[in-house]
């Protein structure tokens, strides 16, 4: 059988091709994830807010020009004193000693005439600085305060309350006598404490306390004008009619109509809100007939429509049901238990447990509540179509009209508009109106939707020999990391497929973080930096005590750190004599591990050897639990623990958990994975199983070609196979969990349980034997694959050569947010002076935008160039703003400055150069140095212009088996980076540039003629 396995990750790959049970290939390929590795937000954010800024900033651009020209026009001045040249201050802007601030100007015209060129200055500060607020936006109820949103309406609020209570008639009036040129206290001033500093008046980066509302600021102009006519300014009304139109004039918002997915059944039906009344029943169906089904297979009672109605009646209705009146409904006893969720949790009381909601729909009780408690008057129709309009329609006057054409009072109306939806199901309207009939009458959604005869319009029915790209298959896939994780699979699964062949099957695992959010995967990495460092701390204890370094040993240190030195079951002192004895303690599963097939760290104690004995195959409760007393003491010293290994320790019931125990632990029911699955399976051709093919979870004659294992099993498998700790310094453990997932089947999972069942009963014999170490690994050897597998995996796992893919696009901002002046200190002293830094902007090297000085944004690649008589080599670089321009740089890096400190010019790449290549981040080279016996390939990271050097990393990063040759290379290397700095490249014995493949094959890069430069031109802008 031909069967290759995945270990996928958000930046790595790790693969394994076995064929009639021999390993024949295993590799990796790592890549970057789709975010920012800093902050883990998506990489369009930058480009998204920028885009954003710029919109924000021309529009109001465009409001005031409009403002002034209509200023200008009424007072008779120039319009060119009020527009900025080139970047420079408009001459009506600059200040003189006498020049009064715009907000003293503001407060000075509620009670005297101003000079039309003061009122002109307070109109013009009040339309730039307009306040939060959009007459169009709906105002949605906003529980989080959290946010930044919250934080803007509290201090709105708060500054209303302020305003009220003090008897200001204006925010100017506000702002100018609270904040304006008022000092600091001591405790506010940031920098000497004898200095003078005063507050600001507007609010800095991140701080919100100065926010004002829209509708305040319009009432304050509106204030300003009429008080000036009364004091014989002699404005006319349309005049003041058109500056307040112009100050806070505001676009209509867009709905989102256009951004909503298709039905997967029917390409011309839009996506139905989530919760719209027939989606949130056809979501409360699904779990009801799942629950049904799982209560029917312990009960033996067969529930029919009626009872299905009375549920979904009441979840309808109230917009929730727990699990109590569940438990009612159905008239079920006690000894019966609900499937497996995650709010239910039967650790505690029954009682307590079953008072979790088993369904529960907040927005379709808010929903009611703002039709005044009933749905009554409308249909069901009407009632799908006004959670739409909440859903899709952000624009307040739009929003009312839509609800004219329903029957509803304006209280109903208002309380509508604060509602906000957002999400959508993967059904449209029409296919639901097909489908609940079928779900009412008690079929499940699967059986529903071939009953109505529905087909995915999308899906690829003809299958290939290759799988097709994903947006094909999946065109709603939002998660940019999931995307380009599905982009790097496809390509490793197809290069595999043109090598090898058509598969009897592919075995398939993901990493926790594939599919989790940013705040998440924060979490898991903070969970694996804290293991790590509790790893070291039982390292250095191991070393304290003399105790060998080997797994079992950490591992038990670890546990003894953890529980306080002290045995869970029977409370003695866990002492150091008792560590170093082999046969004093052992190492417990809490819930069995024949049963519960969990090899966790969670689900692991130190204990006695003897009161591993007295628990045998039991959970702690079924083993103590009649002794009341010593259960109360175990549950006291096991309160201490982390959570989730309290929760085990203290379950009562573990026989309701059993049962689902085992296939949990096996197969990977996650949203990615099944993603992935049924995509692979659903368009990639197999070579037909045999009848009697078996399933990972054992499951005869399925004939499944696809199978999702969860890490959970994997990581089992690593410990007992004698693949030992993940080593994440390196990527290799890429390829290791891959050969585990390749070689996972149901056979050696059945061996494998078999062997620990068999252990668990016979723990007394084996203790009083004294069973050691060495003949317990002589014991469990049987169930490996193959003879000498551990030797043999490690062996073709140091022969991987790991895959990269080139970042070849041109992205990212064309250059830095911070502006200089041309005579900015900094620039001055780091490029030579004016001179220097004229010399730095002609080079490329920093860019001019108007009057000011920016840095370049990212280095896109370098060109390679090699003088033909020296043989050195140079490199001329290109950045986003070169391909911007259009315009190909041809002037190699020069590092230094000349005697009066000025930046060298850089060198003109004549016809006395020779164009050898272009590089990208992560292409691959062949270096040698002078020093270097013999060329090293290796990964370029980037190309540094203040010294002319390169910087590149090892393939694999693994720092233990650097050769005395690489050293000479990898001088900067350690154990968590093995990389080369500033690596001078003129006088390089060799420097080639290679290709490697997704599969790790690597070649020599043919001779490619320079590339020009441009970015692309979007669709909407090319010419016809």
């Amino acid at each position: 059988m031909k069967i290759i396995g995945f270990d996928i990750g958000i930046a790595s790959i790790g693969w394994a091709y076995m064929e009639d049970n021999e390993l024949k290939d295993c590799g990796v390929r790592i890549f970057t994830k789709a975010e920012n590795p800093k902050t883990k937000a998506s990489l369009a954010l930058p480009r998204r807010k920028a885009r954003s800024a710029r919109r924000r900033l021309a529009r109001r651009r465009g409001r005031l020009y409009a403002l002034k020209q209509l200023i200008c026009k009424e007072f008779g001045f120039y319009l060119g004193d009020y527009v900025s040249d080139d970047g420079d201050l408009p001459k009506a802007y600059i200040h003189t000693k006498d020049t009064k601030s715009p907000y003293e100007l503001r407060t000075l015209a509620l009670t005297q005439k101003l000079e039309h060129k003061d009122l002109a200055r307070a109109i013009l500060h009040i339309a730039k600085h307009r306040g939060y607020g959009n007459k169009h936006a709906r105002e949605a109820e906003d529980t989080e305060e959290q946010n930044e949103t919250g934080k803007i309406k509290a201090a709105i609020k708060e500054n209303e309350k302020i305003l009220q209570e003090k008897g200001y008639k204006t925010i100017g009036e506000y702002l100018y006598k609270t904040f304006y040129q008022q000092e600091r206290s001591d405790s506010e001033k940031k920098g000497n404490k004898n200095s003078k500093e005063f507050q600001n008046v507007r609010n800095k980066a991140g701080n919100y306390e100065h926010c004002m509302a829209q509708d305040k600021l319009k009432a304050e102009l509106e204030l300003i004008l009429q008080v000036q006519n009364k004091l014989g300014a002699n404005l006319k009304d349309s005049f003041c009619q058109k500056v307040i139109d112009i100050a806070f004039y505001q676009r209509e918002l867009k709905d989102f109509s256009d951004k909503v997915g298709k039905c997967i059944y029917d390409e011309n039906s839009p996506r139905a809100s989530k919760d719209s009344l027939s989606a949130m029943e056809f979501i409360a169906l699904t779990r009801i007939l799942n629950a049904l089904q799982s209560i029917s297979k312990q009960s033996g009672e067969v529930y029919g429509k009626d009872m299905i109605a009375q549920i979904s009646h009441i979840v309808l209705e109230k917009g929730e049901i727990n699990y109590k009146a569940l438990r009612e409904i159905l008239r079920l006893p006690e000894s019966i238990r609900f499937p497996k969720d995650s709010k239910l949790d039967y650790t505690k009381e029954q009682k307590v447990a079953e008072k979790a909601a088993f369904i529960e729909f907040k927005n379709l009780k808010a929903f009611k509540k703002a039709l005044g408690g009933s749905f009554a008057g409308l249909s069901r129709k009407e009632l799908d179509a006004i959670a739409t309009h909440i859903t899709l329609t952000k624009d307040k006057i739009h929003f009312q009209q839509k609800l004219e054409s329903y029957a509803l009072d304006d209280n109903q109306k208002e309380a509508l508009s604060k509602l906000s939806f957002s999400h959508h199901i993967h059904l449209g309207f029409e296919a639901l109106n097909q489908i609940l009939p079928f779900m009412r009458e008690g079929l499940r959604y699967d059986e529903a939707v071939q009953q109505a005869g529905l087909k995915e319009w999308r899906k690829i029915t003809q299958k290939e020999n290759l799988l097709s790209p994903l947006h094909k298959y999946e065109p709603y896939l939002a998660n940019p990391v999931v995307a380009r994780a599905m982009s790097e699979y496809r390509k490793v699964l197809n290069s595999l497929l043109k090598t090898y062949g058509q598969v009897h099957k592919i075995h398939i695992e993901f990493t926790r973080e594939v599919g989790r959010n940013a705040k998440d995967r924060s979490k898991i990495e903070k969970e694996q930096r804290d293991k790590l460092a509790k790893n070291e701390a039982a390292k250095k204890q191991c070393e304290n005590l003399r105790l060998p370094l080997s797994d079992s040993n950490i591992l038990k240190m670890k546990l003894w750190i953890e529980q306080g030195e002290f045995c869970i079951y029977s409370g003695k002192k866990i002492t150091c004599d008792d560590l170093q004895n082999p046969q004093k303690l052992q190492i417990d599963h809490i819930y069995p591990y024949s049963r519960s097939f969990d090899d966790s760290y969670a689900n692991k104690v130190l204990v006695f050897t003897k009161e591993n004995q007295n628990k045998r195959n039991k959970t702690p409760f079924e083993a103590f639990g009649e002794d009341t007393k010593k259960w109360e003491k175990i549950l006291s010293r096991a309160s201490t623990l982390p959570k989730a290994k309290y929760r085990r320790i203290s379950n009562i019931k573990f026989e309701d958990k059993e049962a689902g125990f085992i296939p949990r632990n096996i197969n990977d029911t996650s949203y990615i994975a099944r993603l992935c699955a049924n995509w692979t399976k659903d368009c990639l051709s197999f070579l037909p199983l045999s009848e009697n093919e078996v399933t990972i979870s054992g499951e005869k004659g399925s004939k499944v070609h696809v199978e999702t294992i969860s890490g959970n099993l994997t990581a089992t498998l690593r410990h007992y196979w004698g693949l030992g700790e993940k080593n994440r310094n390196n990527h290799l453990h890429h390829a290791i969990d891959a050969i585990i997932i390749v070689f996972s089947n149901a056979k050696t999972i059945k061996a494998f349980s078999d062997f620990k069942k068999q252990r668990e009963l016979n723990k007394a014999r084996f203790y009083a034997k004294e069973l050691a170490e060495a003949d317990y690994k002589q014991q469990k050897v049987f169930f490996e694959p193959m003879e000498d597998f551990r030797q043999k995996i490690l062996a073709k796992v140091d022969s991987i050569f790991v895959s990269k893919p080139p970042r070849k696009r041109a992205r990212g901002a064309l250059h830095e947010e911070t502006f200089y002046a041309f005579d900015d200190k900094d620039l001055m002293k780091k490029y030579g002076g004016q001179e220097g830094v004229e010399k730095a902007v002609a080079l490329g090297k920093i860019r001019r935008i108007g009057t000011k000085i920016v840095n370049n944004g990212a280095m896109v690649r370098v060109d390679i160039f090699q003088h033909k008589q020296s043989g050195k080599f140079y490199g001329v670089p290109i950045y986003t703003m070169d391909f911007a321009l259009g315009i190909l740089p041809n002037k190699a890096v020069i590092a230094g400055k000349d005697k009066q400190g000025v930046i060298k010019d850089w060198l003109e790449m004549d016809s006395s150069y020779e164009f050898c290549f272009s590089l990208f981040k992560d292409d691959l080279i062949l270096l040698q140095k002078k020093d270097m016996e013999k060329a090293e390939l290796c990964y370029f990271v980037s190309f540094g212009i203040a010294t002319a050097t390169i910087q590149v990393e090892k393939h694999n990063n693994k720092f233990e088996d650097l050769s005395e040759n690489e050293k000479l290379l990898y001088t900067n290397a350690t154990a968590k980076e093995v990389v080369a700095k500033s690596i001078g490249i003129q006088n390089l014995k060799i420097f080639e540039k290679y290709h490697v493949s997704p599969l790790g094959e690597v070649k020599k890069a043919e001779f490619a003629e320079r590339q020009n430069i441009a970015l692309p031109s979007s669709p909407k802008h090319k010419k016809a």
